[in-house]
């Protein structure tokens, strides 16, 4: 099995967790995210982030109130 790195592009975070697009065979490295508060390319680096599947649907979870946009690394699957 060959393993990848991907970054999500920036998600809208809903319900503190946003929707990772491809099934993660790992953890977000690190448990962070870049969490973007606006369109002004400031973000802030959150701890304590994790994946979860909820019927069948992989997030990325906050452990804490977040709004705005995140971008969060992890790994899937290359398929190779």
């Amino acid at each position: 099995m060959a393993i990848k790195l991907i970054t999500t592009a920036r998600t809208p975070i809903i319900d503190n967790r946003i929707v990772l697009p491809l099934a993660p065979i790992g953890d977000i490295p690190c448990n962070q995210a870049l969490v973007y508060f606006s369109f002004d390319g400031v973000a802030d680096l959150y701890d304590g982030v994790s994946i979860i599947n909820a019927n069948s649907i992989f997030y990325a979870q906050f452990d804490c109130d977040v709004s705005g946009e995140a971008v969060v690394s992890y790994i899937v699957n290359n398929g190779v």
